[in-house]
């Protein structure tokens, strides 16, 4: 896809900027070129409503100056971040270098098996003075520890990159590195022939007439052997400028090192040592001089770095006069294995056999997370989700769509607000919704929603989307009518507002506020122009999202590493320090600030979950004296009477529990009432007779009725109704009884409680204390 970008500030800066996030740049920059004008520009689509065939020069629209710049990129779409655009397998690449790499090694097997032929007779010619072989007398065994760490090496190498997430991209960088430097090696040891190094080193006996079935013989045999001496295939001798050992234990630490995680650092260690002891073993054994090895350290290690330079900055992939390392005489090979990698690999792994689809796949019928939520959720519905019109998952940290759209496909409102959604998806089936909200999400592309055809209002509001021209997907949904874009960096964008309105024409609010027809209008014509300028500044934006990526990445791994060193168990100093760190507001840092809000309460909750007995309430049902407490547990109405005679108890059980849940215990001084595990318990003033004592329930309202009998009922005396009464009536009885011989009696009851409130009405007559019966 070829985008020409016009912008009116012909800056270098822009310009390199623009040329180091993708990965095909074109060779050289055509500024004033008198063909811009011929070029199309990037909004013109066939078929559209709004492409004008005949558009006016760029440099006379859409520009606030006449020096327009003209910048052809030939790249992939820039709008779209998906992984696998940034990081793309491109196996049949990996195949080629693997191929590559075979030729090359066959090639320094062949130079080898001709090497053999012209080393100097060993009889005739001494090894060649060298610093370190001529101090340390030679151990054949110490060639064979080099090669056991060899091999402990390259098997790590295999085990990592097979584990790794873009294990083709680093295969095909090994396969290539490696295939360079067989191919410089088989060279310089063809053209450079020096006499053995070693005395004891065994070597087959030469050829006379080196044929080239002898030769290629030759060069399977150390192809079968993999090049080592340890298994008796390596018999030849000659290959020293320069050494292999050394490019295979140095180029197998810097991979561990690349690849694997920064935090592995004494395993880096560890690694290093190996290659430094199995190179020091290669010249114990006097298997090359010290020159051969130091040479090829020096051809690794620069290779080495000088291609992850290249690979790492994209910038690099231009060659151009300033770029010295672009006239490397590999830099082509390099430039068309890379140009697809965009920046630097994560540090990603995973598994590389996957399970099939069937055994992995989660059915729809199963009641996994979603499914209860979404059931919780229908609670006004019967518990019932397929016919739901209604669904709010608000806050609930969702992280991807799956199931809604197969299980509630009658929604006609879904409120998806405030999670962590990375990309709308897996709505096509909801023909019915007419207001989806997903405000305050991670979403950065506008995508998947031509199938609502019914969708009338969209809230994407406080998102990340910087892709304004993904909203031409909506063109399909002809009863939208409200857009919601507010707070996403693509309104920031000069003319952002006439740009929607007139790739939307059938919206009537964009952003809460009314479109009128002169704002469509005067929209209309500055369209042409408008769509350029966007294009342009999708593009700038997307080159800061890239950067602000590997900030964050960066960030993130710094901010690990600081708390690495901390006790596992210390979770909450590593909450504080990741609160009290600054952070740029992004998509992966709500996904950590998500993170570590649920790992504080999940942190509570388990510090409440593992809350000692002891520190819990107990449960106190008597005084140290044995006197029992009132207790209402299960906090239930009650009415309570205290008759002259018996105790009654009114409570006020749930007209639905049932009654194999209730359980009552009258004892002499307090009842108890116990419902489903809480204690009711009252205390009573007098004692009661438990034998005569009742329980009753009532059938209508659920209530429990006590009656509960005194064992000393109160004595209760009715009052007499005036004093002259009293008076009469006490005189008659008195001479009665006087008259009789017998003692004066009172018959009749008394009420005790009115004597005051009597006595009280006769103010003016007096009492006679002989008249008023003793109080009991």
């Amino acid at each position: 896809m070829k985008v020409i970008l016009k912008t009116a500030w012909p800056s270098t800066k822009m310009i390199q900027r623009l040329s180091s996030t993708y990965s095909e740049v074109p060779d050289s920059y055509d500024y004033n070129s008198p063909n811009a004008a011929n070029h199309q520009p990037a909004y013109a689509h066939s078929g559209s409503p709004y492409h004008q065939q005949n558009q006016p020069p760029a440099s006379d629209t859409g520009s606030p100056s006449s020096d327009a710049v003209m910048i052809k990129i030939e790249t992939a779409s820039p709008l779209r971040d998906d992984q696998q655009q940034r990081y793309p397998k491109e196996i049949g690449k990996t195949l080629l270098a693997l191929v590559f790499l075979a030729l090359n090694f066959f090639l320094a097997t062949v130079s080898l098996s001709l090497v053999h032929d012209r080393v100097p007779d060993r009889d005739t010619h001494e090894p060649l003075p060298d610093a370190f072989l001529d101090r340390v007398q030679a151990q054949d065994w110490a060639l064979d520890v080099s090669e056991i760490l060899i091999m402990v090496v390259v098997n790590s190498c295999v085990l990592l990159i097979t584990f790794h997430k873009h294990r083709f991209i680093v295969m095909r960088r090994v396969f290539l590195l490696l295939s360079v430097l067989y191919m410089m090696r088989s060279l310089t040891m063809y053209v450079t022939v020096l006499p053995v190094a070693s005395r004891t080193y065994y070597c087959s006996p030469k050829s006379n007439a080196s044929s080239a079935g002898v030769i290629v013989k030759r060069a399977f045999q150390l192809i079968s052997g993999m090049g080592l001496s340890i298994n008796g295939k390596q018999i030849y001798c000659g290959d020293y400028i320069y050494s292999g050992h050394t490019v295979t234990l140095v180029l197998g630490y810097l991979v561990i090192s690349e690849y694997s995680p920064k935090r592995f650092w004494p395993i880096h260690w560890i690694y290093w040592m190996a290659s430094l002891t199995g190179v020091v073993m290669v010249l114990v054994a006097h298997g090359h001089y010290t020159v051969d090895v130091l040479i090829a350290y020096y051809v690794t290690t620069r290779l080495f770095w000088s291609y992850h330079t290249l690979a790492n900055n994209s910038l690099l992939l231009k060659q151009n006069g300033n770029n010295y390392i672009g006239r490397e005489w590999w830099y082509f090979g390099f430039r068309y294995f890379e140009r697809n990698v965009r920046g630097p690999i994560p540090l990603q792994y995973d598994c590389p056999l996957s399970l099939p689809s069937s055994w992995t796949k989660k059915s729809p019928k199963l009641p996994g997370r979603e499914k209860q939520l979404i059931r919780k959720k229908s609670e006004h519905n019967e518990l019932i989700i397929g016919t739901l019109e209604e669904l709010s998952l608000h806050q609930e940290d969702i992280e991807r769509i799956e199931h809604i759209g197969q299980w509630c496909r009658d929604l006609k409102i879904l409120l998806l607000q405030s999670n962590l959604i990375p990309r709308l998806e897996n709505l096509n089936r909801l023909k019915k919704l007419e207001y989806l909200n997903v405000a305050i999400n991670n979403i950065e592309r506008v995508e998947n929603l031509e199938a609502l055809e019914n969708l009338h209002k969209l809230d994407l509001t406080l998102n990340f989307i910087g892709e304004l021209t993904s909203v031409e997907s909506l063109r399909g949904n002809y009863n939208l009518r409200e857009l919601f874009l507010t707070g996403n960096p693509c309104t920031d964008f000069p003319g952002y507002r006439a740009y929607v309105m007139t790739v939307l024409p059938q919206l009537q609010h964009l952003d809460g506020e009314e479109i009128t027809r002169s704002d469509r209008l005067r929209a209309s014509r500055e369209f042409p122009s408008l769509r350029e300028r966007i294009v342009q500044l999708e593009a700038l934006h997307k080159i800061e999202r890239d950067e602000q990526r590997v900030r964050v990445q960066q960030s993130i791994a710094e901010q690990e590493e600081t708390v690495r060193d901390l006790p596992e168990d210390d979770d909450e100093r590593r909450t504080n320090e990741f609160w009290q760190q600054k952070s740029e507001h992004c998509p992966e840092t709500r996904v950590q600030m998500a993170k570590f809000s649920r790992r504080g309460k999940d942190r509570a909750s388990a510090n409440v979950a593992k809350r000692p007995d002891e520190l819990e309430r107990k449960r106190k049902l008597f005084a140290d004296c044995g006197r029992p407490y009132n207790l209402n547990e299960p906090r239930l109405q009650f009415e309570f009477y205290d008759e002259p005679d018996r105790y009654e108890l009114d409570l006020h059980v749930f007209r639905y529990l049932d009654t194999s849940l209730v359980e009552v215990d009258a004892q002499p001084n307090y009842v108890r009432v116990t419902v489903k595990g809480k204690i009711f318990q009252l205390a009573l003033k007098h004692d009661i007779q438990t034998d005569r004592s009742s329980c009753q329930r009532s059938q209508t309202t659920g209530h429990l009725l006590l009656v509960m009998p005194k064992l000393n009922p109160e004595r209760i005396f009715r009052p007499i109704p005036n004093k002259q009464a009293i008076s009469s009536k006490a005189t008659k009885h008195v001479d009665r009884a006087a008259r009789q011989g017998k003692q004066n009696d009172l018959t009749g009851t008394v009420d005790i409680r009115n004597i005051c409130s009597a006595t009280n009405t006769l103010k003016s007559a007096q009492i006679n204390d002989d008249e008023v019966p003793d109080l009991i």
